[in-house]
């Protein structure tokens, strides 16, 4: 080897540790016959046992004059290229990358049925290369499908994505690209299945009634609900939940046991409005044998005992007398109960949900409510708002009891009219979503199947309200086809709901019925 080759050759070797670092391989070089004169791995070590091994690729290189793409002579499945510079050939391969996304790709299918038990759902790896997922589900733990064009997006993008499940609704999957080849997929599908199984077999139990999802709405208000319902599931803090009544307050109580870790335990709930203080007293603290006159020979567990593991909601907790507001504080600050007749106190483990319509900041001003007992449930305030000061739900609402009626009625019908929502947007509903239940309910009773609902249909004293809204307007049109609409309520009735037979008591046409009652 003359001198400017070996100086060639000295300056190429120093190249290859730089070479084999950036491709994360190995990187060669060779005579003009392919013979390795020396090969470094990526760290710059020289992998000793390939000198004098012949690379086909790099004698290709020389023998054509021009750079050579093709595969790493050790691993077939590995790109290189080869470059002939002088009586040399440079070579480098990107091996120890592809070995370690291999290793990668091996461990996440070794690990996906633990990543599944840990996200709560399914998880799986996709590959590009191999055109495939590889799925872990609870009850398979590995399976494999072809790869879609969705996933293969997510590689090209390099881009994490978040959507919706098709498959269940309210459940969330995440797909992360982890390299150019290979991706991750989570979701938390089983998880929400298991929810809403429990939700059903609870629902079957009569031990809750309601989930977050029969909290309907899409104000910006009530979208905060429910994210809050949801981060606060499972914390041990006392909630009170303000609204007027019909707003909710008992779906979002359930909602809030059924998504804890104690939903599988005993929601109890005392309305303290409805009882005698003394009845209340006994109901959630218990008694012993003989405590007062008519008391059980064998005593009685209290609520608080009873939902011991579980909750306890307390319903119109501002009508709860000022004694048993005293008692209540004590169980609140000591976590124990003692039975009326009883010295012994009982250790408890119970969340307290408090719901009431009463403005309890004006109580706490009136004294009639304790400003510390106050303190000590308001750790997590819920305000939910008026149907009045969210009217934009009340298209949802609608269809939503529309739909529930249809199902236990048998009737289907032709959906709202706009003049009939028109009205009901105008209305101020005093008794909020309960009431338009109540009110959608009743419109069952009186309608046909295939008819629309019109705003004849309605509750008199809904469209009597909006007459009164505009009682300053002097319009003698406007009364007669108060009147009017009056009397056609009343021979519909009459009928039975038939308008043939009800046109027939007005003396007047079908024809003319129809377009009274659109008119009206």
């Amino acid at each position: 080897m003359n001198s400017t080759n070996a100086g060639l050759f000295e300056i190429l070797c120093a190249s290859l540790p730089i070479l084999a670092e950036m491709s994360c391989g190995y990187a060669a070089v060779t005579d003009h016959n392919g013979v390795r004169l020396k090969t470094v791995n990526s760290r710059g070590e020289e992998i000793v046992e390939l000198r004098g091994t012949v690379y086909h690729l790099a004698e290709r290189a020389y023998k054509t004059c021009r750079p050579l793409r093709g595969k790493s002579q050790l691993m077939p499945d590995v790109d290189a290229w080869a470059i002939p510079i002088g009586p040399f050939v440079i070579c480098c391969n990107q091996m120890e990358s592809v070995i370690l996304m291999n290793q990668i790709e091996e461990s996440l299918i070794n690990a996906l049925p633990y990543i599944r038990k840990v996200v709560g759902g399914d998880a799986s790896i996709f590959s590009l290369k191999e055109n495939k997922v590889i799925i872990s589900t609870e009850d398979i733990p590995i399976q494999e499908n072809k790869l879609d064009d969705n996933l293969k997006k997510v590689l090209f993008e390099k881009k994490p994505q978040v959507s919706s499940s098709n498959n269940v609704e309210g459940a969330i999957i995440v797909t992360i690209p982890v390299t150019n080849n290979l991706g991750l997929t989570l979701s938390n599908e089983t998880t929400i299945k298991k929810q809403k199984r429990l939700y059903d077999e609870l629902k079957k139990n009569k031990i809750i009634r309601y989930s977050l999802e029969d909290f309907i709405g899409e104000n910006t208000q009530i979208l905060k609900i429910k994210r809050m319902v949801s981060c606060v599931a499972n914390a041990a803090s006392n909630v009170l939940i303000m609204g007027e009544t019909g707003t909710g307050k008992e779906i979002l109580a359930q909602s809030i046991h059924g998504l804890s870790d104690r939903a599988n335990k005993p929601f109890i709930a005392i309305n303290c409005g409805a009882l005698p203080a003394s009845l209340i007293e006994s109901q959630l603290f218990g008694y012993n044998q003989g405590a007062f006159t008519g008391a059980s020979q064998k005593g009685q567990a209290g609520i608080f005992e009873k939902a011991n593991g579980g909750t306890v909601l307390l319903d119109e907790i501002g009508e709860m007398d000022m004694e048993l507001q005293t008692k209540l504080l004590r169980i609140l600050q000591e976590r124990t109960v003692t039975r009326i007749g009883s010295v012994e106190p009982i250790q408890l483990n119970v969340r307290i949900i408090c719901t009431t319509n009463k403005d309890l900041y004006k109580a706490i001003k009136e004294r009639t409510f304790r400003e510390d007992l106050f303190f000590r449930l308001n750790v997590v305030n819920i305000n939910i708002p008026p149907l009045r000061e969210r009217k934009e739900d009340l298209p949802l609402l609608v269809n939503t009891f529309i739909n529930k009626y249809e199902m236990q009625t048998g009737k289907i019908v032709k959906g709202i009219s706009p003049e009939a929502l028109s009205a009901l947007q105008q209305y101020n509903w005093p008794g909020n979503v309960r009431e338009l239940e109540n009110c959608i309910e009743r419109v069952f009773n009186f309608i046909n199947t295939n008819e629309q609902i019109e705003k004849i249909h309605l509750p008199e004293y809904i469209l009597d309200a909006l007459q009164n809204y505009d009682s300053n307007d002097i319009d003698l049109k406007k009364a007669i086809r108060a009147a009017e609409r009056k009397v056609i309520l009343k021979a519909i009735r009459i009928a039975g709901g038939d308008k043939k037979k009800a046109a027939k008591l007005l003396g007047i046409s079908d024809t003319t019925l129809w377009r009274k009652i659109r008119c009206s």
